[in-house]
């Protein structure tokens, strides 16, 4: 979880700085010299590692951390500059899919990968793919936001102002944050401790919870995909998946029978997930063209600056009182936020139309 939070957190605090990169830059710029810098830090990480986690290593985590979220950042405006609004929500729900299938693929992986190689070697293999991406990127032609004859926003603070014009973009981008700091949270505290701590199985069983993972999650992408079909998006669909995903969180622990266990584990992922690809999807098509790439770096400011403080205190509190303690108070918190997003929701959309 401190190195979760290491690497993230540098995304909330450097907030203004990844915008004015985002505005400066072309999607397909911002995203190869992004990579070319992983490629360095990965490499840097994998010289400075030692038995002992040293400040130096810390502080080259957060900088790896610091640039994989601005290729996050870079390829969601690039989804939404090489998109049109009916395709935006199907594209994006494909890109999500090769990214969190890839991110599941690289656990399960890592986890039969540090039996045979050192860290160091795994470093360099990260540094590789980076690489990889870095070259593709070089290939794609160059591209940028058209926001027209609308000047982007001179500051953040307008961003934020101009939101308030925006009811559906408020709710949705509200909602993933949300999404994130709750279930991805707990998320990466649940993967090894439900299969290790809850079930007792030995450490190899969490490649196998992975693969459930991976499951549910390319389910729960593909069924957002059909329905974000066209330039449609309907809140209550997102509202029922979010209820869902936090109910199944707080069923995870009602027993201890492996195979109701890991059926339940992959229906949460697979709502998680659903949630995860729709909101996002719907914040893109709901967000005005000049406003995306300020839009896009608030959320990920958020949600990964969120994620990172919430996720530690999620693993701190799971020693002392038990995840199953923990995942009750994180489905309650889920559904107070999305009844408070929603009734906002509700009454700056009766505003907007009076």
């Amino acid at each position: 979880a401190l190195i979760f939070l290491v690497q993230f957190l540098p995304a909330a605090i450097f907030l203004n700085f990844s915008w004015q990169l985002s505005e400066r830059h072309s999607p397909k710029s911002l995203i190869s010299g992004t990579c070319l810098g992983a490629v360095v830090a990965a490499v840097l990480v994998g010289l400075s590692f030692r038995a002992e986690i040293s400040l130096t290593l810390y502080l080259l985590l957060a900088v790896r951390g610091f640039l994989e979220c601005l290729i996050k950042q870079g390829r969601a405006i690039a989804v939404k500059a090489l998109s049109s609004n009916s395709d935006l929500g199907s594209n994006n729900t494909t890109v999500t899919f090769f990214e969190f299938s890839g991110q599941t693929v690289g656990a399960i992986v890592a986890i039969y990968a540090l039996q045979h190689f050192s860290v160091a070697a795994i470093c360099f293999m990260d540094a590789g793919l980076f690489a990889v991406a870095a070259l593709t990127a070089f290939i794609l032609p160059k591209f940028d936001i058209d926001a027209g004859h609308v000047p982007p926003p001179p500051s953040l603070s307008n961003v934020f102002k101009q939101l308030e014009q925006y009811p559906p973009l408020l709710f949705y981008l509200s909602m993933i944050v949300s999404i994130v700091i709750t279930l991805q949270a707990i998320n990466q505290t649940l993967r090894t401790w439900l299969p290790i701590r809850w079930l007792g199985m030995p450490s190899q069983f969490v490649g196998f919870t992975e693969i459930i993972s991976l499951i549910g999650i390319v389910m729960g992408i593909l069924v957002a995909k059909r329905l974000l079909r066209g330039d449609k998006i309907n809140s209550s669909v997102l509202t029922v998946a979010v209820v869902m995903s936090a109910l199944l969180l707080a069923l995870l622990f009602i027993s201890k029978v492996p195979m109701l266990v890991v059926t339940l584990y992959f229906a949460y992922m697979f709502a998680f997930e659903f949630s995860f690809a729709y909101s996002l999807s719907a914040m893109l098509i709901s967000c005005p063209s000049h406003m995306t790439k300020g839009v896009v770096a608030l959320m990920y400011a958020f949600a990964y600056g969120g994620v990172s403080i919430f996720g530690l205190g999620i693993a701190i509190a799971s020693d002392f009182v038990g995840l199953e303690r923990v995942a009750i108070f994180v489905c309650i918190l889920l559904i107070i936020l999305l009844a408070v997003q929603a009734r906002y929701h509700k009454k700056n959309s009766i505003q907007s139309t009076v």
